[in-house]
């Protein structure tokens, strides 16, 4: 499902996706007895297999044509409980890349024209 059809499927204002973690918000004025654990709930009802990680309402001071994170809102992070192959097909006969063992490197010219590795804090 794409970020779009889920967002129309929980009928949030914004949703992102990072690392694998989706955060639904959804912005308030008034509340109307509603609180986060029913957007909670909303999305473990809509969404079959989604595990709720976090959920909370954000109260922020009025501020016309503010953005929906800098507003009252409610927020909650899930994950899609399903890991996609990277394949795309149920099984992969290729190699998948182990990434914890690279470096990080930065490639440069140096005034010879040869690109030169340097080493990053990171690795």
């Amino acid at each position: 499902m794409k970020l779009n059809n889920i967002k129309e499927t929980l009928g949030a204002d914004t949703l992102s996706l990072r690392n694998g973690i989706y955060t639904a918000r959804w912005e308030f004025f008034y509340t109307h007895g509603v609180t986060s654990d029913a957007k909670a709930a909303k999305v473990e009802r809509l969404l079959p297999g989604a595990k709720v990680i976090e959920h909370r309402e954000i109260w922020k001071n009025f501020n016309g044509g503010a953005s929906t994170a800098n507003s009252s809102h409610w927020l909650v992070r899930f994950t899609s409980g399903s890991r996609r192959n990277p394949c795309g097909e149920s099984s992969c006969s290729r190699p998948v890349l182990d990434t914890t063992s690279l470096r990080a490197t930065s490639l440069r010219a140096t005034s010879r024209g040869k690109p030169t590795t340097r080493k990053t804090p990171y690795g």
